[in-house]
């Protein structure tokens, strides 16, 4: 059975096992809900768990009013929503006892952007955005018994619930009154989930709600804790978006001002019409192609930290070939040539190298886990210690054994 334990594996291979990541982007990505049940209650014991919550709040959610990223949200029996920011203390850190108040009165504890708080959570998120190759986040709700935290709504982003802890009953129905929604033009608000149907999470399930799609979430007889994962696509307006401001750049016609009295009549038609001349370049291949590449580098600028890199980085004096290294960071890679240099961008950072060591960094780059001597290229022993220790230093690799133990 595939449990927490390969949690190491890329993140929508485990998160939806098992199904299988083609037959989930064919069959449901942007078209349906998909259900995920499992008899496994303690498949996402690696993920933080009901116990983890108080710790969670009071270390990681702080800074003032309105600051910590935390809310307290509740569904009235008359359909209205009551929600609030976590109060805090004068250090800034947040009141847990009057968290634990407001949850005995039925609120739902909701702590905002976990994957910047927990490691196993950001780990996931950046194994999910190197699978998507969209920005990924994540949300921890803790609901209490025979309560419902928000009411009926549609997301302008896609997301994935991890049912980690007791029982929670889904509606989703169809789309609501635009489809595709996106932050920018969300749609209008709902009330109610029309052609509802229902799913019964329990711990170790997972559901798949498509942006666009109404839903609402209750609790009976238990609590629940879940994750709520949020893939923020990317759209081809934004891409289009990108391509206009690279264009924008270079040509200084699109930069000029709008006439001066332009909201009391018509625009110039020969003046718009020159104007628009220049909107041509916005469709070029080229164009689209750099904006293509700009996007991907937002994504990649993402910081993300290297879990436990320290002790690797005080076995880069130890290095042989013997030794075995494996990639050292969750998330997007992307190769890319530079006249006479490779360049491989990762979450935060990148590395550039000469040609006549592209073989060497796109072996380490494809290949998960390695012996230093197995690099190829025409390199002496000495030269691939060198070239690992360097990727050791930069957080590309990470030191995992000493070449003595064949399964490190």
């Amino acid at each position: 059975m595939m449990g927490a334990d390969a949690f190491t594996s890329r993140g929508l291979a485990w998160l939806l096992h098992p199904m299988e990541p083609a037959d989930f982007l064919d069959a449901f990505w942007e078209k349906g809900p998909a259900h995920v049940k499992r008899a496994d209650a303690a498949y996402y014991r690696a993920l933080p768990g009901l116990g983890d919550v108080d710790g969670l709040i009071t270390t990681t959610f702080y800074g003032g009013p309105g600051k910590t990223g935390g809310r307290l949200v509740r569904t009235e029996r008359d359909g209205r929503l009551t929600e609030r920011p976590f109060r805090t203390e004068s250090d800034g850190i947040a009141d847990i006892h009057d968290i634990y108040r407001r949850y005995d009165d039925g609120y739902t504890v909701v702590l905002n952007g976990i994957h910047g708080r927990s490691p196993a959570v950001g780990a996931l998120c950046r194994e999910l955005e190197s699978d998507f190759q969209h920005p990924v986040g994540a949300n921890l709700y803790l609901t209490p018994r025979n309560a419902q935290g928000f009411r009926a709504h549609v997301d302008s982003h896609d997301v994935v619930v991890a049912q980690i802890h007791g029982v929670k009953e889904w509606r989703v129905g169809a789309t609501a009154s635009q489809a595709s929604p996106t932050a920018a033009s969300p749609g209008t608000p709902i009330t109610s989930v029309p052609d509802a149907r229902g799913y019964h999470l329990t711990p170790g399930d997972a559901l798949y709600i498509p942006r666009g799609y109404a839903h609402e979430a209750v609790t009976q007889s238990s609590s629940s804790l879940h994750l709520t994962i949020g893939i923020q696509v990317l759209t081809w307006a934004d891409l289009f978006a990108e391509a206009l401001r690279l264009a924008t750049q270079e040509d200084p016609e699109l930069r000029q001002a709008l006439p001066v009295g332009h909201l009391g009549g018509p625009l110039d038609p020969a003046r718009l019409a020159a104007t628009v001349a220049h909107f041509d370049a916005v469709t070029r291949a080229s164009v689209l192609e750099a904006a293509r590449v700009s996007l991907g580098s937002r994504l990649l600028r993402r910081q993300a930290a290297t879990a436990g890199h320290f002790s690797s980085l005080d076995a880069v004096s130890d290095l042989t070939v013997d030794s075995v290294v494996a990639r050292g960071f969750d998330g997007p890679c992307r190769l890319r040539a530079t006249g006479e240099r490779v360049v491989a961008d990762y979450p935060g950072n990148y590395l550039s190298v000469p040609l006549f060591l592209a073989p060497a960094l796109e072996h380490a780059v494809h290949t998960r886990t390695f012996t230093v001597g197995s690099i190829p290229g025409d390199l002496s022993d000495d030269a691939k210690v060198d070239f690992v220790g360097r990727l050791v230093s930069e957080g590309f690799l990470s030191v995992v054994g000493n070449g003595k133990d064949p399964h490190p």
